[in-house]
């Protein structure tokens, strides 16, 4: 057997290559739309009526089919004698003599089945079961349990007539093997091909055959099929008004899809030229339910009775009685209703031909009446089987004799009917309906079964929209899941209507707008791009939550799985890549708590900042000082989750708590982003005031600071993964040029736009200025460029050597516009790898393929997003409480700060500027405490940055708050003294240190 897995490996790979192809994938197809197929193809049949016809042969082909299903249910009640044969493909099956049911295919993994022929296997150790030479054969009576295991045991009935129970795959031991089948085997019937023929012969029934009432005993030929517009008419009798008391029965199986109201068996008479319903029996509810009218004579409703509990596609039974204005109605042998009748009881003397059908769809059978009102106990009897001894009015059995056409065969109880029909005497049959069979014939279709109109039909409901547009559905089932605390199990089984956009949410994603939003249309209409396209993202995500952990993510060869994953890494849920990169973390992260000493000299790096000078060996600023004692550690002692080392600020009187470790980080990124360093830029975009990320620093293109710079890199890369794996998050803008490459996407013109839309927008110009008219005999009049370019450092370099000799024509305008599109891309080739690698020493690579380059840039810097609810879940009091007025004020007052305000009010209370991604994240509560200074609007908060606490004085007004926390924060950013002996010592170090 193939492993599962297999499966799900090539199920992800089909649906990968359909978002590419926009085509609809094959595993949806199967998944979704065959089901519907071999439904539609599906057949359920049985008996003809509710006894079991002498014979029956019969054909069923399944258009495309590769093999046909077929499965008795356990109402199979056959005679000892009777065969079913089923053929089809070369297979033969012979049932004999069935008595309940087959297994379904789903049941097949057992291998061994009831009435399977067997024989001691290979862990055979019971001895002998009997004293002859050739092996003993036994059949199965049951697959049961052993020693609590189900399925795993199995009780055999030996030739000798000894039953034991024996052991199949318990712990991999199998005492019996099978060695044939006998024609009572209950194993699933599978056969080949698209075709099946069945024959059932009843064979003899014993000596309940001649039991009758009278001569000529006829064998039945099977119920009568109507249609709706047939109906069959019996003449109207007087001895038959149906106004004294009666009963009347008969068998009837409706269809599954019966529509609408119809009609099974009525009379309707004709008083003063006016047709009126003396009675009426219909069905309703798509044949679920039943109905009965009654006329009076007062021409008014006298009788009104229905119930439900009808079988579609089943035998069914119903008969009325009437004892004087006392009536009841009985399904299948039970009392489904009763009802007194109003009015007086309305005959017949002006006429009214009994009509079965109509408008009925469906089979009748064995119709019944009597000129008296039967007792419970007959009508129950009568259900079974037949009333013996009954001299009812007359019976009707509908049986198909002559040729096309011939609506039935006449047979008469008392020979009141003797004109005009055939003469056949009644015979009942004895005994209850002990024989009949029901099976159900399922198709196994695939791909190809699917039609093209039907496959043109699929791809217009599925395939309307871009890949785009599948990654904008991702990213906001990203954001939905992170909103409504959705755990991946949610996510990939929700439907779409639990978790559909609101207003604001579309505004912010118009390509979600586009698949929701469209003009004219129903909401029917609107809804169906979305929720096709979502039936595909889910089932690609269930596919890959099964199959992800088989995936070899180091494989990156050209058509291997993880490439394609790595891809289209936009369309995966982040919540099933989440599991697979935090394990990857916790595998190889270092266990240790030990902790290395790091001294900064903040005094020195100011200084030298201050003189607007920037550390291009990276020896004075903070991060260069980190940079010389951490860069030449091993890179695994940096794996860990917790403070990798002691800060000791020198010149500062701080104890390293927390605080100071953390504020090292705020100090990197700071520098980073300045000319402190000569790692970063701001970009083209910023420094022009024009497109995006104007806020953004670009990697320097300057190349000249040799090993050492590219050192630095590497470093930056290393700071990148101990952020990641503690969550001590950055303050860093930086394009996705920079994080693409550190998670191995694939950079384009887009990302070089998003730094320098200038350049972009000229180069497009000059490829399609001839559109404005511009041909190469103006062109030169026009443009003015040589084969050179601008760096992103605004320094000029030649694409080609020689290039600033060779001017830009109008015929290698494109060779132009492509050599400096792709060196503005690779621009800062060296330094990204480097940053790489530095990067890929602290956090597992495999992985990072999985995740964008959005998801990575969170890891790194988090969201730039201060949430004030987001810290408030987080919060806890000692002193004061949520309630208190002054806190209510501070609360208030963090909400009307802006970003920038609330990250500085963060630096000062926790030594960072990023928060958490959820309350999940939070390493520590933050602490709101009380401050019993008085008076207290004369002092500002005090924060302790180790603790993350606050001592808050009590404000009078929101407005006193909000003036003594801002100035705080802007201006009280040095870390206390702590009077220990280490932070004592520190205070003393480095105030000598010019180097």
């Amino acid at each position: 057997e193939v492993p599962k897995w297999i499966g799900w490996l090539g199920d992800c790979r089909k649906i990968l290559e359909s978002f590419e192809s926009r085509t609809v994938p094959t595993p949806l197809i199967l998944r979704e739309h065959l089901p519907k197929l071999v439904k539609g193809n599906t057949l359920t049949l049985s008996s003809p009526s509710p006894y079991v016809p002498a014979s029956v042969v019969e054909t069923h082909t399944f258009a495309e089919a590769k093999s046909v299903s077929v499965k008795f249910d356990g109402s199979c009640h056959m005679p000892p004698n009777s065969t079913i044969t089923l053929s089809g493909g070369g297979v033969t099956r012979v049932l004999k003599g069935l008595l309940g049911g087959t297994e379904a295919p789903t049941d097949s993994s057992l291998g061994i089945h009831v009435n399977d022929l067997v024989s001691p296997g290979k862990d055979w150790k019971w001895g002998r079961v009997h004293d002859k030479d050739e092996p003993p054969v036994g059949t199965v009576t049951a697959v049961t349990k052993w020693k609590d295991e189900a399925n795993k045991g199995v009780r055999v009935k030996w030739e000798s007539g000894c039953e034991r129970l024996y052991r199949h795959n318990y712990k991999g031991k199998y005492d019996l093997k099978v060695v044939g089948e006998n024609d009572k085997s209950t194993k699933p019937i599978v056969l080949p091909g698209d075709t099946v023929v069945m024959t059932i012969d009843v064979g003899s029934e014993g000596d309940d055959k001649d039991k009758g009432q009278g001569e000529g005993a006829i064998d039945w030929l099977g119920a009568y099929r109507f249609e709706p517009g047939v109906q069959f008419t019996i003449p109207y009798k007087e001895e038959e008004e149906f106004n004294a008391n009666f009963s009347f029965s008969f068998w009837f199986r409706p269809p599954q899809d019966l529509a609408g109201s119809s009609s099974i068996f009525s009379r309707k008479v004709n008083m003063d030229g006016m047709p009126l319903i003396q009675f009426d029996i219909l069905l309703s509810d798509g044949g679920r339910a039943w109905n009965l009218v009654m006329g009076n004579a007062e021409m008014g409703h006298g009788l009104y009775l229905n119930g439900s509990g009808v079988k579609v596609g089943m035998w069914n039974h119903l008969a009325l009685t009437m004892d004087g204005n006392g009536a009841k109605v009985y399904l299948n042998g039970f009392d489904a209703a009763r009802g007194s009748f109003e009015g007086t009881r309305m005959g017949a003397p002006m006429g009214g031909d009994l009509a079965v059908g109509g408008d009925f769809a469906g089979y009748v059978w064995n119709l019944k009446a009597w000129n008296r009102s039967l007792s419970e106990a007959e009508v129950k009897i009568e259900s079974d089987g037949t009333v013996e001894g009954s001299t009812g009015i007359f019976r009707c059995l509908f049986a198909k004799e002559g040729g096309e056409g011939d609506p039935g065969r006449w047979m008469m109880g008392s020979g009141i009917w003797d004109a005009g029909v055939q003469g056949v005497v009644d015979t009942e049959r004895a005994g209850k309906k002990d024989f009949e069979w029901r099976c159900v014939m399922v198709p196994s279709l695939g791909v190809d079964s699917v039609g093209p109109e039907e496959m043109e039909k699929l791809k217009a409901e599925y395939c309307v929209v871009s890949l785009k547009h599948d990654e904008a559905l991702v990213r906001y089932a990203n954001e939905i899941c992170v909103k409504k605390m959705l755990d991946t199990a949610s996510i990939l089984r929700v439907g779409w209507e639990d978790i559909s956009p609101v207003k604001e949410d579309l505004t912010r994603s118009p390509l979600l707008r586009d698949l929701s939003v469209q003009e004219g249309a129903s909401e029917e209409g609107r809804l169906r791009p979305i929720l096709a396209r979502w039936k595909v993202i889910q089932l690609f995500n269930r596919t890959l939550h099964s199959a992800l952990s088989y995936i070899d993510l180091s494989s990156d060869g050209e058509g291997s799985l993880a490439k394609l994953l790595s891809k289209n890494r936009r369309l995966i849920f982040r919540s099933l890549k989440l599991p697979i990169w935090e394990a990857a973390l916790r595998a190889t992260e270092n266990p240790s708590d030990s902790m290395f000493e790091l001294r900064i000299n903040r005094n020195r790096a100011s200084k030298n900042i201050r003189n607007y000078l920037t550390d291009t060996q990276g020896r004075w600023s903070c991060f260069g000082q980190a940079f010389r004692q951490m860069h030449s550690i091993a890179p695994s002692l940096l794996r860990r989750d917790n403070q990798l080392y002691n800060t000791t600020f020198m010149g500062e009187r701080a104890h390293d708590a927390g605080g100071p470790y953390r504020e090292t980080y705020c100090e990197y990124a700071s520098e980073m982003q300045s000319s402190a360093l000569p790692l970063f830029l701001p970009s083209p975009n910023g420094r022009h005031s024009i497109g995006l990320n104007r806020d953004a620093w670009v990697p320097n293109p300057d190349t000249s600071g040799g090993s050492t710079r590219l050192d630095m890199y590497s470093f930056v890369g290393k700071i990148f993964g101990i952020t990641v794996r503690s969550q001590d998050y950055l303050s860093l803008t930086l394009p996705s040029i920079v994080w693409k490459v550190l998670c191995g996407e694939e950079v384009g013109i887009d990302d070089l736009e998003a730094i320098d839309v200038s350049f972009v927008k000229s180069m497009e110009s000059i490829r399609r200025i001839d559109a404005e008219g511009v041909n190469e005999e103006n062109f030169g009049d026009i443009i003015f460029e040589t084969f050179e370019t601008l760096r992103s450092d605004d320094e000029k370099v030649e694409l080609v050597e020689g290039g600033s000799l060779r001017d830009v024509t109008f015929s290698n305008r494109h060779e132009y516009t492509d050599l400096a599109v792709k060196f503005r891309l690779h621009e800062f080739d060296d330094m990204l790898e480097a940053m790489r690698r530095g990067f890929a020493c602290i956090v597992p690579q495999r992985q990072l393929c999985l995740f964008t380059w959005e998801e990575v840039s969170q890891m790194v810097v988090g969201s730039p997003t201060i949430d004030v609810a987001l810290l408030k879940s987080a919060t806890e009091y000692s002193g004061c409480s949520p309630d208190d007025k002054h806190v209510k004020f501070f609360w208030q007052a963090l909400k009307e700060f802006n970003q920038e305000e609330r990250a500085a009010f963060l630096r000062f209370t926790w030594s960072r500027t990023r928060l958490p991604l959820n309350k999940e994240g939070f390493s520590q509560r933050f602490k709101l405490q009380s401050c019993h200074l008085s008076p207290p609007d004369d002092y500002y908060p005090v924060a302790h940055t180790c603790f993350f606490s606050l001592e808050l004085p009590a404000y009078s007004t929101l407005e006193i708050t909000k003036d003594k926390l801002r100035y705080a924060v802007y201006n009280c950013m040095a870390i206390d003294g702590d009077d220990t002996e280490v932070g004592i010592a520190a205070g003393a170090m480095g105030w000598d240190d010019d180097e």
